[in-house]
């Protein structure tokens, strides 16, 4: 049920805003990875903001997190990262049809999680960078 998720979506978003308070005052931490942890952060934050109205789903929201950062990574990072988005990308189409095939969620729930992740690294990416 939703009110399952509360208490596992309060604890990690506690974990990550821990993380990222630390390492941001960290100079010599990579800015990526602070990024990525402010995103999930925030996503997490809007997951369970969400989660009071409908039940989206966590596993969508995590890998749009992970397909867009991989893609701001490949954009700025270091290395050429494409091989990896690529991968990722349909890991996580497999991950969705695995969701609805399982009737875990409907579409909309899986649409939505896609979109608060998405949305919360392209946001995350504009402000902080």
């Amino acid at each position: 049920t939703t009110k399952e998720r509360y208490i596992p979506i309060i604890a990690s978003n506690f974990f990550y805003f821990w993380s990222f308070y630390v390492l941001h005052k960290d100079a010599h931490a990579p800015e990526l990875l602070r990024l990525m942890l402010l995103s999930v952060f925030i996503s997490s934050s809007l997951l369970l903001i969400a989660t009071i109205f409908a039940k989206i789903s966590m596993h969508a929201t995590a890998w749009g997190v992970a397909v867009t950062f991989l893609i701001v990574f490949a954009i700025l990072g270091p290395c050429n990262a494409w091989g990896l988005v690529a991968i990722f990308l349909s890991i996580s189409i497999a991950v969705g049809f695995a969701r609805l095939t399982h009737k875990d969620h409907t579409m909309a729930e899986v649409i939505t999680g896609t979109i608060i992740g998405i949305l919360s690294v392209i946001g995350t990416s504009l402000i902080y960078l």
